[in-house]
């Protein structure tokens, strides 16, 4: 037994068996897009991508490392502009890219 673990939220450990694995990486992700005003005045548009990661280790169940990753991006143009949100969804891509880059750079 570790002298100090925490424990994941779910319990994992039947893919051990299942997928013939130690550990598991979960990635979780969300994204949208953060308006600043002053009165009813955009003075600030940015893409917003935040990742969260922890690996399990599967033969007890415990939480070897959690890491929360943050990145916005600015929105160049309108960000309402197009019928598919086109600066929106080019902004939010360059920060969910620049977040896996930084998450393959620690792994």
């Amino acid at each position: 037994m570790k002298p100090f673990y925490i424990n994941s939220k779910f319990d994992y450990r039947g893919l051990m068996a299942k997928h013939d694995v130690d550990e598991i990486l979960i990635v979780n992700a969300r994204h949208g897009v953060l308006v600043s005003y002053f009165g009813v005045i955009e003075v600030e548009k940015q893409a917003y991508v935040e990742i969260s990661t922890e690996i399990i280790d599967l033969n007890d169940n415990s939480l070897l490392q959690q890491q929360d990753l943050e990145n916005p991006s600015t929105i160049k143009g309108h960000w309402k502009k197009g019928e598919n949100y086109e600066n929106l969804r080019r902004s939010i891509e360059e920060a969910i890219s620049k977040s896996f880059r930084e998450l393959r750079s620690k792994f």
